[in-house]
């Protein structure tokens, strides 16, 4: 999933969001959201969705999502992320330099 800046109170997933919140959503996204991970040309398909989920790994060990790193993306793995040997390299390398994603 994607993370998005809210900027404007909105119904998203089920609950009320209100402006300034950082959400993770997987749908379309309209001018409501600002997008935090635009794809880079090249990143993999899925390659984002595995970095999101490594930042929240590390967010919920008490870290910052920004520190996530290789051991988060190798955790998400462990628990059952489907993924291929490109996207793996390419999130690794994302997170390595965080350029790559910006």
């Amino acid at each position: 999933m994607a993370r998005f800046k809210v900027l404007e109170t909105s119904y998203i997933d089920g609950r009320l969001v209100q402006p300034g919140e950082t959400i993770s959503y997987d749908g379309p996204h309209g001018p409501n959201l600002q997008p935090l991970d635009p794809v880079k040309p090249g990143l993999p398909k899925g390659a984002l969705d595995l970095i999101s989920l490594a930042r929240q790994r590390a967010a919920s060990r008490g870290d910052s999502p920004d520190n996530a790193g290789e051991s988060d993306i190798d955790s998400v793995i462990a628990d059952g992320f489907k993924t291929s040997d490109k996207m793996v390299e390419a999130a690794k390398k994302a997170l390595a330099s965080p350029s790559a994603i910006a």
